[in-house]
Formats: structure tokens, sequence, C-alpha cells
């Protein structure tokens, strides 16, 4: 664990850099896991996987934190081969927040891949296959980032 509060959680696993929201995301939550990609991309000397994974149920943000991401997610990019938004609701709700997803996706400048998942096991099969060393697997990944979700999960319920 990097950093817990109650609006986010940012944590790490081997080369995996997370950010889990319980709020709407925030200015703090963008600035802290920039931070713990600067302190991890500083201890590793190859790029980074990046995983969000929003937790608010019908996430809005405002024009401060739209511009923090703007500003601060092309660095991000930089130092991460690979990222991927996990939208965990199985909804309506959660189809129209991958697609809103995707869209400001396409807005995006930067060199890393980015995928919009609707699972634990698309989000590590699309992470794993874009790290430059490879020694964990899904098998390995997929039960330890369900579990880190659900733990942190604002509701405390599956979606």
């Amino acid at each position: 664990m990097i950093e817990e509060t109650e609006g986010f959680v940012v944590g790490r696993l081997d080369h995996l850099c997370i950010l889990r929201t319980r709020a709407p995301m925030s200015v703090a939550s963008v600035d802290a896991f920039y931070a713990g990609v600067l302190a991890m991309s500083e201890e590793f000397s190859e790029p980074l996987v990046t995983l969000v994974i929003p937790g608010a149920r019908r996430p809005t943000t405002s024009t401060e934190v739209r511009s923090r991401v703007k500003a601060v997610w092309p660095k991000i990019l930089e130092r991460s081969t690979a990222t991927a938004i996990w939208i965990r609701q199985g909804s309506f709700a959660g189809a129209i927040q991958r697609s809103i997803a995707s869209t400001i996706t396409l807005l995006i400048r930067g060199s890393a891949a980015i995928k919009i998942c609707s699972s634990a096991e698309a989000a590590t099969a699309f992470m794993i296959a874009r790290r430059s060393t490879a020694p964990a697997t899904t098998q390995d990944w997929t039960p330890v980032l369900d579990q880190f979700a659900t733990a942190f999960d604002p509701t405390g319920v599956q979606p």
C-alpha cells in the first residue's frame, strides 16, 4: 500500500501501480497516483503498468480535477507501457462509464497503450501482455486484483 485515505487507495503489486477510488476522482487522488508512479519508476528501471479502478457509482469530475488529469496523465503515460481502466459495474451505468472513458482516452496523447476493461481477467491480460518483463501471469494477478478492488469497494458490494 502506498497511500490510503477515505476517498482513494493507491497500491502496488510488482511493477503495477493501482489507483482505487472510493468516491469521484479528486485532485488529491490524481496527485497521489502520480506520486506513486514517480516513486515506483525511480525504483524500477523498466516502465510500469498502471491500473485505475473507479469506485464511484456515478463518477463526476470537477473542472479542477479534469485540468489536473490533463496535466498529469501524459507524465504517467511516459513512465508506463500500459494503463488499464477497470470499470467493475456490469450494469447499464457501467456500460455508459466504459463508453465515456473510451472517448476520453482518445483525447489523451501518449505512447502507452490504454484499455477500458470490465473484468479483472481482461485488465490483467492486457497489462501483462504489455510488460517489458513478465514474471507474473494472469493467474497470479487476477485474484489479487479482484481482492484489492473488493476490499476497497466504497459500497462493500460486488458489482
